[in-house]
């Protein structure tokens, strides 16, 4: 009997600190690193957000879902939050706790500097949200700005059928 309560301590130990409390990664970069983010020889969907916007909250679903849509070694999706910080994102987003996806949150001491950033990758961002760009696997940009996530889907689905 002891040696039963020693497994099943040994077991709920090893089971508590082996849980992550999302399955979503969160990532914090800064602006200058952004560029080194979106390198990529394959098409990348760069979709940038806040927690804050009802706009980007009601479709992030849909978002979510493209990931399942696209194998990943033909499409990097890329989720860019501007939130102020983790504990913001990680309550905005609990509900896809067990999503298997990274959002890279871009630390910022200005928009400008956000904007400067996205630039130096190519990004024209103007500054609202959400904003979405494709680019393909030879560094064009083929879409950018504010679009609805079914065009993006196929954009995308264009894109890998004609690469």
């Amino acid at each position: 009997m002891k040696n039963l309560k020693i497994i099943f301590a040994i077991l709920l130990f090893n089971l508590l600190f082996s849980l992550k409390a999302y399955a979503f990664e969160l990532k914090e970069i800064t602006p200058s690193q952004f560029p080194g983010v979106v390198e990529s020889k394959k098409i990348r969907l760069i979709y940038i957000f806040t927690s804050w916007c009802s706009v980007c909250k009601r479709v992030f679903p849909e978002v979510v879902e493209l990931y399942k849509d696209f194998n990943p070694k033909d499409v990097d999706i890329m989720l860019i939050s501007l939130d102020d910080n983790d504990e913001v994102v990680n309550e905005a987003f609990k509900l896809y706790k067990d999503q298997n996806f990274v959002i890279y949150r871009i630390s910022q001491d200005s928009p400008q500097e956000v904007m400067q950033g996205l630039l130096k990758a190519g990004i024209l961002y103007k500054g609202s949200v959400p904003h979405s760009t494709i680019i393909d696997e030879k560094d064009n940009i083929v879409v950018n700005g504010s679009y609805k996530i079914h065009s993006l889907k196929k954009a995308v689905e264009y894109l890998v059928k004609n690469k």
